[in-house]
Order: structure tokens, then sequence, then C-alpha cells
């Protein structure tokens, strides 16, 4: 399944690794790990925070390649 492109803008965002405090981006992220669950890995948290976030999201390694795939098709 194909993603949009705020969808492919949310996976960039979390490229190298991101702890999510909106809403929407959880949201917005936890939609495409429904659709493409190999692309992204979901944990409580990323590293030491003040502020507990709503969860912590890294691409896998498939989502890396995805994104190259992406930028590859727009050359």
């Amino acid at each position: 399944m194909e993603l949009t492109s705020l969808q492919i803008s949310c996976l960039r965002k979390i490229q190298w690794g991101k702890n999510v405090y909106d809403g929407n981006e959880a949201l917005n992220i936890r939609a495409i790990a429904a659709l493409r669950p190999e692309l992204i890995i979901t944990t409580s948290q990323i590293g030491p925070c003040s502020v507990k976030p709503i969860f912590g999201a890294v691409l896998s390694r498939e989502g890396r390649r995805f994104l190259d795939e992406c930028d590859a098709a727009k050359k």
C-alpha cells in the first residue's frame, strides 16, 4: 500500500529516532505502523527525557530503505 506525502514526511521526522509528544503526530505514526508495520519501531521512549513522551519511534532498516527508494524515484 502506498503512503501519502504527509506520511512520508512523518517517516522523515523519525528517521533517526524521536520521542513523540504531539497527539496528531502520534496518530499519524500509529496509522503508518498499522499499514506498514515493518517500517517503524516504537518504544516507550528514546533516551532520557524530563517529560514522558507518548512513545518513541525510529525507522527500521526497511523504513530507511523505503525512504531511499522514495528519494530515488524523485530523481
